[in-house]
């Protein structure tokens, strides 16, 4: 019925195809307004690569450390009944020049982690605190020279200690 009535009169024609244009045209262009400046579009608004942020979260990121070394968290879930094993996972990776020592623990947040590592006589020891993160908390990170503990099997034991509790993983790692 509407294409009868707009074949009849050519000059309403042009006309609704003009508005049809000029309604598409503002609300894309109100689409991208909203999608580029507003929303910021795919990226969170920061540069990845700006010198200033990476900066600014760095330190963001050693006040956190310092301050959870000093104040017990009250945040997220809390060990507190039995001590149990699986709560506690480690992984060690090797690199050129380090081993890295990564650490899940579940229902811990806050808390020191103890990380000793030994091949054969030689033996290295850091401690480091929990860091809570919502999903598993983690140890602020270990790195072993692979050149101070040199070739061998490496036996690498970690105590997680929450709230008077310790939980002890050991792993074992054939360096090259």
């Amino acid at each position: 019925m509407l294409m009868q009535r707009l074949n009849k009169n050519p000059k309403n024609n042009k006309k609704v195809v003009i508005w049809l244009v000029a309604a598409s045209i503002v609300l894309v262009g109100s689409f991208c307004f909203w999608f580029f400046i507003i929303n910021k579009g795919f990226s969170s608004g920061v540069e990845k690569n700006d010198p200033a942020q990476q900066a600014a979260d760095t330190k963001d990121k050693q006040e956190f450390i310092n301050n959870s070394k000093n104040e017990p968290s009250t945040e997220g879930p809390l060990n507190t009944g039995n001590v149990d094993e699986s709560k506690v996972v480690v992984t060690a990776a090797q690199s050129a020049e380090a081993i890295v020592v990564s650490t899940k623990l579940y229902d811990y947040s806050d808390g020191t982690c103890s990380l000793n590592v030994i091949n054969g006589s030689k033996q290295n020891a850091q401690s480091a605190p929990i860091i809570f993160q919502p999903e598993y908390s983690t140890c602020a990170g270990f790195s072993v020279d692979r050149d101070e503990l040199g070739a061998g099997t490496w036996t690498i034991e970690l105590t997680a200690t929450s709230k008077g509790q310790s939980v002890t993983k050991k792993i074992s790692l054939d360096v090259k």
